[in-house]
C-alpha cells in the first residue's frame, strides 16, 4: 500500500475510493481537478489518471475540462449546427427533454448507467424508441465535439436502443386522388410532389420557386442543402406540372394583394411552411387514408418507379439515396402486387392453369 502511495505521488496522480467509485487526482500545472472514473480498483484508476496527465502534457485535453458542463457541450454543438447549416429545429427538440436531467451537471458525471436510467424513463413517459435515440445521439454529438476539442477527457458509452420503425404503407394511385380532393389547397403541392419525387420534407418544404421550371418541369436542389450535401435535378410529368401552374397562379394572386415576393414553393398565404401535421392527419381520415405520413409518399414514389421500369440506379438519384439497401426497405409489395403476380402464373405457355386459392 506505502509503495502505492509513493508511485501516485510521483507521478502526480492521486486515486480514492467513495462509496463504490473511484476518483483520480491528476496535478498539472497548480490544477488538481477529480475526476470520477468507472475503475474497479486502485491500479485502474490510476492508470486512468496516468493517461490524462500524458493528455494534459501533450496538449490534447486541458486539466479545466473536468469543470466542463453538459450545458457547455451543448452550446457549442448548437454553433456547429449553425455553421454547416443543420436543423436547429432538431436540436431543440432533444435538448428540451435532456436539459432537465443533464443541463447543470458536469460531463464528467454523466455516466452510462445515467444515461439507461434516462433512456428508461424517457420510454415510461410514452416517447417513442426512435425519438430517444435521437435524443442520445445529439448527446453523443455533444460530446465528442468536445472531446476533440479538449473540453472533456472522455465520452460515456452510450446505451444502444433498439428500433423498430420500418413503415410499410404507402399510397396507391386511387388514394392520391381522395387526398388531393380532401387536402387544402395550400398543402397540394406539397402532396403533387411528394408523390411525383420522392423527396424528404425539408426538401420539399425549403423548395423555392427559382428551383421550379414551370415550362420544361424541372426541379432543382442546391448542393448542402440535401441530407447528403449533393444537388440533385428531377422532372414532373405533365399531371404534377399541371398542378404547379395552376399553384403558381394563386401565388401571383398573393404577391398583388400583399404586396410581396413569395420564394417558397409550399407556402400558406406567401409563409412558408413549417407545420403541416393537423390539416395533413384531417385530410388523410377523411380521404380513408388514416395514420398516412408525407414521409409514406417518398416510399410510395421508389415502388412506382420501379415498377414503371425505371433503372434502379436512376431512382437512386431521383429520391436520392446512396445505398441501395434503402430502396429496397422503401420497394415494397403490396396485396395488388400479389394478385397481379398469381393472376400472371396462371397463364404458362399460353395455357391457363389452374386458380390460385388462399391457403387455410
Amino acid at each position: 500500500m506505502a509503495s502505492d502511495r509513493v508511485t501516485s505521488q510521483r507521478t502526480g496522480v492521486h486515486a480514492r475510493q467513495r462509496g463504490a467509485r473511484w476518483y483520480v487526482r491528476v496535478s498539472f500545472r497548480g490544477q488538481r481537478p477529480e475526476i470520477p472514473t468507472d475503475a474497479t480498483s486502485r491500479a485502474e484508476a490510476e492508470a486512468v489518471g496516468r493517461a490524462l496527465l500524458a493528455d494534459y502534457e501533450a496538449g490534447r485535453s486541458a486539466p479545466d475540462a473536468a469543470r466542463t458542463r453538459v450545458a457547455e457541450l451543448w452550446a457549442d454543438l448548437r454553433v456547429d449546427y449553425e455553421v454547416n447549416g443543420r436543423h436547429i429545429e432538431n436540436l431543440a427538440k432533444a435538448w428540451k427533454h435532456l436539459e432537465p436531467v443533464f443541463g447543470r451537471d458536469r460531463a464528467v458525471d454523466v455516466t452510462t448507467p445515467r444515461l439507461r436510467g434516462y433512456v428508461r424513463r424517457r420510454l415510461a413517459a410514452g416517447a417513442a424508441p426512435a425519438t430517444a435515440r435521437l435524443e442520445l445521439a445529439v448527446l453523443r454529438r455533444a460530446f465528442t465535439l468536445g472531446l476533440e476539442a479538449g473540453r472533456v477527457t472522455r465520452v460515456p458509452v452510450f446505451p444502444s436502443i433498439k428500433v423498430e420503425n420500418v413503415r410499410t404503407g404507402f399510397l396507391e394511385a386511387e388514394g392520391y386522388v381522395r387526398l388531393l380532393a380532401e387536402l387544402p389547397p395550400h398543402l397540394r403541392p406539397l402532396a403533387v410532389l411528394g408523390c411525383w419525387l420522392g423527396w424528404r420534407r425539408s426538401e420539399l418544404l425549403g423548395l423555392e420557386w427559382r428551383q421550379v421550371s414551370l415550362v420544361t418541369g424541372e426541379v432543382r436542389l442546391d448542393v448542402g442543402t440535401t441530407k447528403n450535401r449533393e444537388g440533385r435535378v428531377a422532372y414532373l410529368p405533365p399531371e404534377a406540372l399541371e398542378e404547379l401552374r395552376a399553384w403558381r397562379a394563386e401565388t401571383d394572386r398573393v404577391e398583388r394583394e400583399r404586396g410581396m415576393i413569395v420564394r417558397w414553393v409550399c407556402h400558406r398565404d406567401g409563409q412558408q411552411i413549417r407545420d403541416h401535421y393537423s390539416a395533413w392527419r384531417s385530410a388523410c381520415v377523411r380521404a380513408g387514408l388514416p395514420g398516412l405520413m408525407l414521409h409514406d409518399l417518398r416510399r410510395s414514389a421508389a415502388r412506382a418507379y420501379v415498377r414503371s421500369g425505371v433503372p434502379e440506379r436512376v431512382v437512386q438519384d431521383v429520391l436520392g439515396q446512396r445505398t441501395r439497401s434503402i430502396l429496397d426497405r422503401y420497394n415494397i409489395v403490396s396485396e395488388q402486387d400479389l394478385r397481379d403476380a398469381a393472376a400472371r402464373v396462371q397463364q404458362v405457355g399460353g395455357e391457363r392453369r389452374a386458380e390460385v386459392v388462399g391457403l387455410r
